[in-house]
């Protein structure tokens, strides 16, 4: 027993995403671009009632945006973390032997990173407990509880990914049922098709049940996992991906980008992942009108992005960025962007006026 996400019904409503959508928009972060690397090609002017989108590009536009604006929520949270600081408070996550332990050890480093205690475990009756209570998070959208109750439903999915691929499969044996808040509306919900266990609806909080024997079976460590947001989404990602069913139907381009984002960054590697030839590779991307060094100069931007919303300067990022000097950098950026950093400077203060 356990949980993939090769059910063709496993999709998320992207009209429900416009809230957030239009947040990140109004701190800078390009959503048409991201929009139309899924295959929304009319960016958020697509974004009508009906349309939908795989669950695991979900956590593709949050990893872009958590990427682009240096914020560990996605943008989600009224309370902004650092994008990387969970690299060092999760940590020990990886060294856990068995699924309790990573329980544990998730719901004690989530908890520190985020300093208040909406994780928690428990067992009972031979089960293993793992409870999300986000009733008093700071959303940024928290009167739309729509909104609230899919963020939920994801987050819910993206800890159990995160589980399982950590403990190489042994989440996905363990899995007895689970528990959402929202009521029975699975057909308006579709992203909860995930699920090939019990869902119980209704709950108080999110709830990932496991059985206590199963999680107590020893399992290996894995190494060198990285476990900042970035990390995650990417393992969530992969771990999705691996587990589809579904022909990834997006351009090249958006493929060799979101390899690359996953720490992909040699041609012959993204050609091997892709299973064609490096000049196949580079003509493919012709062919839509791109380079694999435009591909790169976008990752690079978007850094230089989080860099400038964490207060550098332009000169202190194009220094950090290896270019030969800042007016190339400027180029650079204006080029791809449409507006030189300054003004992305200039937009990024008057929306942190506007909120403050």
């Amino acid at each position: 027993m356990g949980s993939h996400s090769d059910h063709p019904s496993a999709r998320v409503k992207l009209d429900q995403l416009l809230p957030i959508l239009e947040s990140a928009a109004e701190s800078g972060v390009d959503v048409d671009l991201i929009l139309r690397d899924i295959g929304v090609v009319d960016g958020v002017q697509g974004v009508v009632p009906g349309v939908e989108i795989e669950l695991i590009d979900y956590y593709r536009i949050q990893r872009r945006i958590g990427r682009i604006l240096d914020d560990f929520t996605s943008n989600l949270s009224e309370r902004r973390l650092t994008y990387r600081t969970g690299t060092f408070l999760v940590s020990t996550i990886q060294e856990a032997a068995t699924l309790q332990a990573a329980v544990e050890s998730t719901c004690d480093h989530y908890n520190m990173l985020h300093g208040d205690e909406y994780n928690s475990w428990f067992v009972r009756d031979g089960l293993l407990y793992l409870r999300i209570d986000d009733t008093q998070f700071p959303y940024r959208f928290r009167d739309d509880r729509k909104l609230r109750l899919l963020v939920g439903d994801c987050l819910t999915i993206k800890t159990h990914c995160t589980l399982d691929s950590l403990t190489n499969g042994q989440a996905a044996k363990a899995l007895r049922y689970i528990r959402l808040k929202r009521k029975r509306d699975v057909a308006d919900n579709p992203q909860n098709a995930f699920w090939d266990v019990p869902v119980k609806y209704g709950g108080a909080a999110y709830e990932l049940v496991y059985d206590f024997d199963e999680a107590c079976v020893p399992v290996p460590r894995v190494a060198d996992a990285d476990l900042s947001a970035d990390g995650i989404l990417t393992r969530v990602i992969s771990y999705l991906r691996a587990r589809s069913n579904e022909i990834d139907q997006r351009s090249y381009h958006a493929r060799v980008f979101d390899l690359m984002l996953s720490a992909n960054v040699s041609q012959s590697s993204i050609a091997r992942e892709l299973g064609v030839s490096v000049a196949t590779l580079r003509r493919r991307l012709t062919e839509e009108g791109y380079t694999f060094r435009d591909l790169r100069t976008q990752m690079t931007l978007e850094k230089a992005d989080r860099l400038l919303s964490r207060g550098q300067t332009v000169a202190q990022v194009s220094e950090a960025l290896n270019y030969s000097d800042m007016r190339s950098f400027i180029r650079a950026y204006k080029k791809m962007r449409g507006h030189t950093p300054s003004a992305y400077l200039r937009a990024q203060k008057a929306v942190q006026d506007h909120t403050a």
